[in-house]
C-alpha cells in the first residue's frame, strides 16, 4: 500500500537538511500529487510581502494576491482557469 502523501511529505522533510527542504518538497509533491510547479514563499517581518525562497529578489505582495490571502487567512487558495481546471494552489 503506497504511503499517504502527507506522511510521505512529512517523512521526507523530517530527514531533509534545511538547505534542501524546497527541493525535497518539490520532489515529493511532484511524485505523490503530480504537482507541476512548487514554490515556497516566506513572509517578511513587516507582513507586507512574501518572497519565493529560491527566486532571488522577486516579491509577491500580500494585499490582493492569492499567495497573500493564503498566508493571512492560513487557508488554501485554489486558482482555476475559465474551464474550471486548477491552475495554482497556495497553502
Amino acid at each position: 500500500m503506497p504511503d499517504d502523501p502527507h506522511i510521505a511529505l512529512l517523512r521526507a522533510l523530517n530527514h531533509a537538511r534545511p538547505d534542501t527542504a524546497v527541493s525535497v518538497l518539490r520532489d515529493v509533491l511532484t511524485q505523490q500529487l503530480g504537482a507541476t510547479e512548487v514554490r515556497v514563499l516566506l513572509a517578511n517581518y513587516q507582513l507586507t510581502a512574501v518572497r519565493p525562497i529560491l527566486d532571488g529578489d522577486e516579491r509577491v505582495p500580500l494585499d490582493h494576491t492569492a499567495a497573500g490571502a493564503a498566508f493571512t487567512t492560513q487557508e488554501p487558495v485554489v486558482l482555476s482557469d475559465h474551464a474550471g481546471e486548477t491552475t495554482s494552489t497556495f497553502r
